[in-house]
Formats: structure tokens, sequence, C-alpha cells
């Protein structure tokens, strides 16, 4: 994702999370419209959550045997057989 956009959706997601906020501080002070500005940021919050998961892209495969070498030699399908044959 290009760095314009990513800054762009981390600032929606400010905006949701401080008319959160708003929406908690007006709950505690009693007012009625406190409900509706709870829901409408945690809608927003819904919203920018799903478009950043819709539009982000995988992140690339950690090569593990880097930290942990005895790894190295071990593939996927040798660690399966493992754990069926000691039934």
């Amino acid at each position: 994702m290009k760095r314009s956009i990513v800054k762009f959706i981390n600032r929606l997601y400010y905006l949701g999370w401080a008319t959160v906020v708003v929406g908690g501080i007006l709950f505690i002070n009693k007012v009625e419209a406190s409900i509706i500005v709870t829901s409408i940021g945690g809608g927003l919050l819904v919203l920018f959550y799903l478009l950043s998961f819709i539009f982000s892209e995988p992140q690339e495969e950690v090569d593990w045997s880097l930290v942990y070498p005895e790894l190295a030699g071990v593939e996927k399908d040798e660690g399966e057989n493992k754990t069926n044959n000691t039934k």
C-alpha cells in the first residue's frame, strides 16, 4: 500500500477513536446523544478496519531459520509425518 494511503487510514482511525471517546464522555455526563455519537464512532472504526483489511498487501513470510538455525533443515511434511506415526 502506498505510504500516503497508510497515513490517511491511520488518521481515519484516530477520527473513529476520538468519536468513540467523545461519545463515552457524553455518556458519563448523561447526554442523550451519547449513544448516537458512540455508534457513529464504532461504525467508523469497523469501516476503517475493513478497508485496511481489504486493501492491505500480504506481508512477506519470515525466515525463522535465521533466528533458530535448527529449523533450517526441517520441512513441513517431515513434521506432520512424525506426529502421525507416534500413535
